[in-house]
């Protein structure tokens, strides 16, 4: 039984995933022309990414990848950015919509600043410093004062408190009004008068540090100079407190990779857990290792990484909840845990900040969640297609995201294996499980290999590991998971490190364009003749293998 029956049906749910698409495109559109607005922007970005790069004519320089609340962005720069935050001034000129809407591009900047943690302002320290030098004044006048006197003593002290409010309050309002300039001179005259010459003589020296702080604070504008497009600072330091708040999903992204990194003396495996983890960037060097052993799959979040998550979930759910549905038998267990699960997964998706292909996975999930609980069917093409509607109609950028590509069509292959040869039948004993196992990730890989190699174009014969990889994979990621969570994800460090660097580049395969356009267009027949599919996975493990035996021999 299927979600959409009738061709009614499927044009209405088309007709509002057009809709909100369009909707989605002209906000966009409207975000893009105000920030075309103005040629230079002021931004403030999170540091993703910065690695040296050198170009054609041997020369060195940094390319950064930084992120912003409505995209991330690429720029480059003469030294390494090493703090979290930076702000910065781009150039928008040849920023394109397609550009903007893809959420990833390149842009020019200059002025770069790192942002320092440091909260105090101006005034805070000026406060701080007068109070300061009132007590040190205070205390230097009751030292001379005669300690038979009590009643003179009490009087002083008094008379310098109310000195210390007054000297506070000033600098509180020294931003604010012009006019306390003179009222605050007079009333340090009237109280210099009841006090002593030493006294006196320090009240003055207060108000001509008051009055020389005065002539160099400027007034505040009445909009944040972060808002202000064309703003520009030479001399300025920003700090945190400058900026609008971290939001709290990049808070818990950036404490869980500093708690992941903290577990590892090694950098690359602390690069390695963190992109494994949280979706992080990698450096060229590590990966090139993931390429050339052929597991950019499995370090990249997807469906697989979902499901592995959704696992852990409820089997850790269902043992702690066993008691409370046990004395229960009414409620469905499985109903309510899968519904805290999805909860668990959204704060997770919100931390991994919508990476594309998690994206996808998620939002398949919940379709699947919603046809079994109807009892509909899940192997289905139509549920892929309106999956991707869905997601492409609220996030229009995934049209241009490689990583939403690549797992929509390693979903589409799995759609055609279970049609191909997914009979109950031919899963009733062991080996005919475990020989099913084995031709899955054969044709699988096989299917993938002509998009892959248009792409990416390093290939070794090591990437036929990723066969056996891919099952030992479905172990290693909820024990390292676990480990981490009790700050032990160091324990394999030795034995990845002694063989993640063996596999190596051994030839390059280029699919040319026309052959990935066929490819493509096979797709099509792919799912309603089974020799269409055969053929494309055929295809794909010959066009890996031919140049790699060749390069070997």
């Amino acid at each position: 039984m299927e979600l959409l029956r009738t061709k009614r049906e499927i044009g209405v749910v088309f007709l509002f995933c057009v809709v909100v698409f369009c909707i989605n495109i002209a906000i966009e559109f409207y975000k893009f022309s105000d920030f075309k607005d103005l040629e230079f922007r002021f931004l403030h970005a999170y540091v993703e990414q910065s690695y040296q790069k050198t170009n054609s004519k041997n020369r060195t320089y940094f390319v950064s990848k930084l992120k912003t609340d409505d995209f991330s962005f690429y720029t480059t720069s003469k030294f390494k950015l090493t703090s979290k935050r930076v702000t910065l001034v781009t150039v928008t000129k040849k920023v394109t919509f397609f550009d903007y809407i893809s959420k990833s591009f390149y842009m020019p900047s200059f002025k770069i600043q790192p942002v320092l943690d440091a909260p105090k302002t101006e005034v805070q320290t000026t406060i701080n410093s007068n109070s300061q030098h009132s007590q040190n004044a205070n205390l230097q006048n009751t030292s001379n004062l005669n300690l038979s006197d009590s009643k003179t003593l009490q009087t002083t002290q008094n008379v310098n408190l109310e000195m210390g409010e007054q000297t506070a309050k000033a600098n509180l309002n020294l931003q604010n009004s012009r006019d306390f300039q003179t009222k605050n001179s007079q009333k340090i005259q009237n109280s210099n008068l009841q006090n002593s010459p030493e006294q006196t003589t320090q009240t003055t020296r207060t108000a001509k540090t008051t009055n020389t702080t005065n002539t160099k604070t400027k007034i505040t504008p009445t909009i944040p100079f972060y808002r202000q497009a064309n703003y520009t600072s030479r001399t300025r330091q920003i700090y945190t407190a400058d900026l609008p708040p971290v939001p709290l999903s990049q808070r818990a992204r950036d404490y869980l990779e500093q708690s992941i990194r903290a577990q590892h003396k090694n950098e690359k495996m602390g690069e390695f857990y963190a992109a494994l983890f949280l979706a992080t960037p990698i450096s060229k060097a590590l990966r090139t290792d993931v390429v050339n052993w052929g597991v950019g799959h499995l370090v990249a979040i997807s469906g697989y990484h979902l499901g592995l998550l959704f696992g852990m979930f409820y089997f850790v759910l269902r043992l702690s909840t066993k008691p409370f549905y046990d004395v229960r038998p009414y409620r469905n267990f499985r109903f309510e845990l899968s519904l805290l699960i999805f909860v668990l997964l959204t704060a997770y998706l919100f931390v991994l900040d919508f990476t594309p292909s998690f994206l996808r996975s998620f939002v398949m999930s919940i379709f699947a969640f919603f046809f079994l609980a109807r009892g509909l069917s899940v192997f289905k093409l139509s549920n892929l297609l309106l999956t991707i509607a869905v997601s492409v109609s609220f996030a229009p950028h995934l049209l241009f995201s490689l990583g939403f590509y690549l797992s929509c069509l390693g979903v589409y292959f799995i759609f055609l294996y279970v049609r191909y040869f997914g009979e109950k039948d031919a899963l009733k004993t062991w080996w005919k499980v475990a020989l099913h196992a084995i031709c899955f990730e054969i044709f699988v890989f096989g299917a993938m290999n002509v998009p892959v190699y248009f792409f990416f174009h390093s290939a070794s014969l090591y990437q036929m590991c990723v066969i056996p990889l891919g099952y030992i994979f479905g172990l290693f990621f909820p024990v390292t998971l676990v480990l981490h969570a009790f700050g032990f994800g160091f324990l394999f460090d030795e034995f990845l490190l002694r063989y993640i660097g063996l596999a190596h580049e051994q030839t390059q395969i280029v699919v040319p364009f026309w052959a990935f356009l066929a490819f493509n267009a096979a797709l099509l027949f792919a799912f309603k003749f089974r020799f269409v599919g055969i053929l494309l996975s055929v295809t794909g493990m010959l066009v890996f293998l031919i140049p790699c035996i060749f390069a070997v021999l």
